[in-house]
C-alpha cells in the first residue's frame, strides 16, 4: 500500500484513505522528530492580486484555534516586492479572550493580560528577500522567510485564541480573494470555520510588539497578516489551499471571495479535526499563472495538506481548443504528481459549464480528468455533475448562475456541500 507524508516528517499518526483511486493511496498524518504532529496552519496568504507599501507599522492577526492543544508555533512571511522588506520583531499571544478593543488578549478570568505575549525571538531583523519577477503577472513570485519554532507554555484548558503581532516594513494588500472575516474591533466570531482568520489590524510607525500595552489607535482593515501560521500539536487536522482563477476564487459569491472550497471547510471543521482554507484564486488569473503559483506552495516550507487545482481555465488564449486543454490538463497533471512526491492530497477540479453553447471540447477535458484521475489514483472533483442546466448541455443551471456564468452564491453552496461530501468528509473520517 501506498503511503506519504501528510504533515511532515515523523512517523505514525492518523490513517487518511483516499477514496476514489483505482488502488487506495494511505496517507499518514506524521510527527516531527519525536515531537507532537504537525498541524499547518494555512492559514491566509500575505499577498494578494492588489498592494500598497505602508511603512513601518505594527500588525496584528487574530486566529480562532477553538482548543487545539499546542506545544510550537512558526510564522512564515512573504514578499512578491521587488524592495526587500524587513521584518523587525515578531509575538504571540494564546488566549481565553479578545478584549473589545479588537487587540488586547484576556487571560482565564476574562481580564486583559498583556503578560500572555511571547516573543518570536528569532524574526529580529528578518528580512524578506524580493522575488526575480516581483509583481510582474497577477499571480505574485514570492519569496518565503519563516521564523524558527518557538515552544509555547503550556496556558490549561478552554483556549480558544492566538494572537501574532509583527513590527517591520509592511505592505497592506487588499481583500482580493483573501480571507473571509470581519475587520471590525471585537467583531464576533461565527464559529470555527472561514479560514480561522477573524481580524486585521494596523498601526502606523509604532512598535507594538515590544511595547504591546502601550498599543491604541488602531486601524482594522482585512488582508495584513504572516503568509503563513503553522503550529505543532496532537489535534490533527486538513489545510486546504486552492489555486486558480474567478471560479477558486468565488468572483461572484459573498465578498467576491467566499468560493466552494471555503463554503466546504466551513461544514466540514471542527474543535478537534480542524479544517483551515487559504484562497490562492485570482480572477483573471491563466494556468500558466497559477501553475506557477502551486509550484511555490509545493517546494516552499508551508505545504498544505491538500492542494486544489484546475485543470483548465476559460481565461486561458484559446480556451476551447484542444491544444490549449492539453497544455492546461499537462500542467494538472504535473501539479498532482509533485503534490504525491511532496506529501500533499492533490485534488484535481473542473471544468465548470461556463460557456453559453455547447463545448464538445470542454467537455470531453472533463472526462479525461475523470477517467484519467482515476486511473492514478488522484482525487477528481466532478463541478458539471453540481452545476450543469439539466436541459442545455454544457451551460450553467439558472439557479447557479449570477448572470455572468459566475456561480453565484447559491452555485458555491451546491460545489461546497458536494466537495465536502465527496473529498473533505472521507478524509476526515478515515
Amino acid at each position: 500500500m501506498q503511503t506519504a507524508n501528510f504533515s511532515n516528517g515523523g512517523q505514525g499518526g492518523l490513517r487518511l484513505r483516499l477514496l476514489g483511486a483505482a488502488a487506495p493511496q494511505t496517507l499518514v498524518t506524521q510527527s516531527k522528530n519525536g515531537n507532537p504532529a504537525l498541524v499547518d496552519e494555512y492559514l491566509i496568504k500575505y499577498m494578494s492580486q492588489n498592494a500598497s507599501y505602508i511603512g513601518a507599522a505594527t500588525i496584528q492577526n487574530n486566529y480562532n484555534i477553538e482548543d487545539m492543544a499546542v506545544s510550537a508555533v512558526r510564522l512564515i512571511y512573504a514578499n512578491h516586492e521587488t524592495t526587500a522588506r524587513t521584518i523587525n520583531k515578531a509575538s504571540v499571544a494564546f488566549c481565553w479572550g479578545i478584549h473589545t478593543d479588537g487587540f488586547t488578549p484576556l487571560n482565564s478570568s476574562g481580564v486583559p493580560d498583556n503578560t500572555l505575549w511571547v516573543p518570536i525571538t528569532s524574526a529580529t531583523g528578518l528580512v524578506n528577500a524580493a522575488s526575480a519577477t516581483g509583481a510582474a503577472t497577477p499571480n505574485f513570485d514570492r519569496a518565503y522567510t519563516a521564523t524558527a519554532w518557538q515552544a509555547v507554555p503550556s496556558v490549561g484548558s478552554g483556549l480558544r485564541y492566538m494572537l501574532i503581532r509583527t513590527y517591520g516594513q509592511i505592505t497592506q494588500t487588499s481583500l482580493s480573494g483573501t480571507l473571509s472575516s470581519s475587520g471590525v474591533a471585537g467583531g464576533a466570531w461565527a464559529g470555527i470555520d472561514q479560514g480561522r482568520h477573524l481580524t486585521s489590524c494596523y498601526k502606523y510607525a509604532s512598535d507594538g510588539v515590544t511595547n504591546p500595552g502601550s498599543w491604541t489607535g488602531v486601524t482594522f482593515a482585512d488582508g495584513v497578516c504572516p503568509a503563513v501560521v503553522q503550529v505543532r500539536s496532537q489535534t490533527k487536522g486538513i489545510s486546504l489551499v486552492g489555486f486558480g482563477d474567478s471560479l477558486t476564487q468565488g468572483y461572484r459569491t459573498g465578498a467576491d471571495h467566499d468560493s466552494f472550497l471555503f463554503k466546504a471547510a466551513c461544514l466540514a471543521s471542527k474543535p478537534q479535526a480542524p479544517v483551515t482554507w487559504a484562497n490562492f484564486g485570482v480572477a483573471g488569473s491563466q494556468s500558466t499563472n497559477f501553475y506557477q503559483e502551486a509550484l511555490k506552495a509545493i517546494s516552499g516550507p508551508h505545504k498544505p495538506s491538500v492542494l486544489v487545482f484546475p485543470v483548465s481555465s476559460p481565461n486561458d488564449p484559446s480556451a476551447t481548443t484542444q491544444a490549449t486543454l492539453d497544455a492546461s490538463w499537462a500542467r494538472a497533471q504535473d501539479i498532482a504528481a509533485r503534490c504525491k512526491a511532496a506529501g500533499i492530497v492533490p485534488v484535481l477540479w473542473g471544468p465548470t459549464p461556463f460557456y453559453t453553447t455547447s463545448q464538445p471540447a470542454v467537455r470531453a477535458q472533463r472526462d479525461r480528468a475523470k477517467a484519467q484521475c482515476a486511473l492514478s489514483g488522484t482525487l477528481y472533483f466532478d463541478a458539471y455533475s453540481v452545476l450543469e442546466n439539466p436541459s442545455s448541455p454544457d451551460t450553467l443551471n439558472p439557479a447557479y448562475d449570477y448572470g455572468d456564468r459566475h456561480y453565484n452564491e447559491a452555485g458555491a453552496a451546491a460545489l461546497g456541500a458536494a466537495f465536502n461530501a465527496a473529498i473533505l468528509g472521507p478524509l476526515l473520517a478515515a
